[in-house]
């Protein structure tokens, strides 16, 4: 179920990405390799706050 979720939101922040970018290009060729580069930037700051998320959980709730 986990993963099922995790497709999803990849889906939807690839979706999203699309709509952002599409307002500075004009080729669907710019737009999809915009939306790429972004979405993958999203990921990262996911990680990064999932990251930081579990560790002030560590910190202030414990083991």
């Amino acid at each position: 179920m986990l993963a099922f979720r995790i497709v999803i939101y990849l889906i939807v922040l690839f979706l999203i990405a699309i709509v952002v970018v599409a307002q500075n290009h004009t080729t669907a060729k710019a737009t999809l390799q915009d939306a790429l580069r972004r979405t993958g930037r999203w990921i990262w700051w996911t990680f990064l706050l999932l990251v930081i998320m579990f560790g002030l959980e560590l910190l202030f709730i414990g083991w």
